[in-house]
């Protein structure tokens, strides 16, 4: 289970120059101890997972966290892969256990790369945490210190929450017409 508080001490001892920079600026601005009483938090919980996808076992526990993370995140697109209804019934799949993948592109705008999050290595998800996490921290520091990127963030934010909602309402309606169709 990921443990906020030894991240933020990690990143506090980070060799890395980026990690450890964020930290010290975000230090500035927050001492919380618990990810729900940093300021962020309020925006990562517009993201409630209630479609759940399929994830690595050993992160079982943290799916909601690391979806809130990629959700809520500026600097990666993501959606749902359904299985068809003939792969569902290929694989002899219960209707209530479909789980679409959650599929993540992150590129530089010359170059894109998708990822399935079940198809990733458990040290691979952390990593993901970990630079989505530091992106909150950032963002977060940008938002209380400069009044115009606060501007900017808002309504960027506000976009990623509409795209989140329009998402899930589109999974469960998916999910519902395969599980009708079974």
């Amino acid at each position: 289970m990921f443990n906020y508080k030894e991240f933020k001490e990690e990143m506090r001892c980070e060799s890395e120059a980026k990690y450890h920079e964020v930290i010290l600026k975000f230090d500035k601005v927050s001492s919380a101890e618990i990810i729900e009483d940093e300021p962020f938090w309020s925006y990562l919980k517009a993201f409630d997972p209630s479609v759940s996808f399929a994830v690595p076992e050993e992160f079982e526990e943290d799916f909601g966290f690391l979806f809130r993370l990629i959700a809520a995140s500026l600097s990666c697109d993501w959606r749902y892969v359904f299985p068809t209804l003939n792969e569902c019934v290929e694989a002899n799949i219960d209707p209530k256990e479909i789980r679409p993948e959650l599929m993540i592109t992150v590129g530089d705008g010359e170059q894109s790369r998708d990822d399935s999050i079940s198809s990733l290595w458990s040290f691979q998800v952390k990593r993901l945490i970990e630079i989505y996490l530091a992106e909150q921290m950032n963002l977060e520091h940008l938002k209380i210190t400069d009044s115009f990127e606060s501007v900017s963030l808002i309504i960027d934010r506000e976009k990623r929450i509409r795209y989140y909602r329009k998402t899930q309402n589109e999974a469960q309606q998916k999910l519902l017409r395969l599980e009708a169709m079974l």
